[in-house]
């Protein structure tokens, strides 16, 4: 039909994305979930607790903090930080409609002297997703 995308079978597009994120396990994450921003989980890779409930809370934390940047009339987070003593978090956008929690070790050689190459991973997974 005019105006649709073309089928593209959601376990191939499943699998594109997933080969994608695999690339954060070389950086050192030790869990990953990847949800819209309405909380629907698309991918995820040892998270231990429920799903749903950490998908919702990454989407609700990025969109309370874009929202915050708006009212102060700035540009949308380029990222969110969750530190504690033993794990480093980081929640960044992928395209419009979705977030990547990354979860890993803290410290120096953690998943924050690494953003740059997690965004471009969630730069080519949003032209999957």
């Amino acid at each position: 039909m005019i105006g649709t995308k073309p089928y593209k079978d959601p376990q191939s597009e499943h699998d594109e994305v997933s080969g994608i994120l695999t690339k954060l396990r070389k950086l050192g994450a030790t869990s990953y979930i990847l949800t819209d921003k309405a909380g629907q989980v698309r991918d995820m890779w040892e998270i231990i607790t429920r799903e749903e409930t950490i998908a919702i809370m990454a989407a609700t934390l990025y969109t309370a903090a874009d929202a915050a940047g708006g009212e102060l009339k700035r540009k949308a987070p380029k990222y969110i930080r969750l530190i504690s003593e033993d794990a480093t978090g980081l929640i960044v956008p992928v395209g419009k409609n979705y977030v990547l929690l990354v979860s890993g070790k803290p410290g120096e050689q953690g998943l924050e002297s690494k953003i740059d190459e997690i965004q471009e991973i969630a730069r080519e997974a949003a032209t999957k997703v």
